[in-house]
């Protein structure tokens, strides 16, 4: 049991992030424009200072 806990903290936040995403998305408040440049935000800048920190 204290593995599926660990297990679960640490996949959950990420799933509550990905259906908020679509959520605001599916109800506007996201565009593409400002998809986009957030994806590249995170895959140039947040992505690579998470490895070195």
């Amino acid at each position: 049991m204290e593995h599926l806990i660990f297990s679960l903290n640490a996949t959950m936040p990420i799933f509550f992030l990905m259906v908020l995403g679509a959520c605001f998305r599916k109800a506007g408040i996201m565009e593409g424009v400002f998809v986009d440049r957030v994806n590249q935000f995170v895959f140039k800048v947040a992505l690579p200072v998470l490895l070195f920190e």
